[in-house]
């Protein structure tokens, strides 16, 4: 089980934060190792993190997942 306490984010070209996918991606990889399923949990508390988290679920195509 992997737990986020924050959603990943880096800064972009234009130097504001956005998310990051391959941070997300490497973080959940964690938990699904030798053909074992796992859990990830993402907990946030603003709505920019809410934003990022949204763009990384678009990123991946998971809405469908849930």
């Amino acid at each position: 089980m992997v737990i986020n306490y924050d959603v990943p984010s880096a800064k972009g070209l234009n130097g504001q934060s956005e998310a990051d996918s391959e941070t997300y991606l490497h973080r959940i990889g964690r938990t699904g190792r030798f053909g074992v399923q796992g859990v990830a949990v993402t907990i946030y508390d603003r709505e920019v993190d809410k934003a990022h988290l949204d763009a990384i679920i678009k990123h991946y195509d998971m809405a469908n997942n849930v």
